[in-house]
């Protein structure tokens, strides 16, 4: 929240939960990473790999990448943040467009909040750059 904006400031509007903060309108954002289930690294490991590529974020290590579903916990640049993890074996549409091991999807989903966003992007590319065989 920014400095002179109170909780009174802000609304929830409609089941998209579009944001309202003084005529400003904030989204949420998802992104989703298509890959095969058996480059899915281990949260330690995932977890490490952010930190030795430079990033600010501290991922919470203590979920199964198949099971969990929800508020996935992360500091970034020393602050609270996090982002909504959900994952999936299902292929998605368009499939003919991707390689044919892709067989898992993470998607990770954000507010308003830009430490999210930044969480949720450096967390996602992390896992990317350790897809098709380059160790995390």
């Amino acid at each position: 929240m920014s400095p002179g904006t109170s909780w009174r400031d802000f609304s929830v509007v409609g089941a998209a939960e579009a944001r309202y903060v003084r005529r400003a309108v904030q989204m949420s954002v998802d992104l989703v990473v298509y890959m095969a289930r058996s480059a899915m690294p281990e949260p330690t490991v995932w977890a490490r790999a952010i930190v030795s590529e430079g990033f600010p974020a501290e991922l919470d290590c203590e979920f199964n990448v198949d099971s969990f579903a929800g508020l996935l916990r992360c500091r970034y640049d020393g602050a609270d943040a996090g982002f909504e993890y959900y994952s999936t074996s299902a292929t998605p549409d368009g499939a003919e467009d991707l390689p044919a091991n892709v067989d898992f999807s993470v998607t990770f989903a954000t507010g308003s909040s830009m430490r999210e966003l930044a969480s949720s992007v450096v967390s996602a590319a992390v896992l990317l750059s350790g897809y098709e065989g380059r160790p995390l």
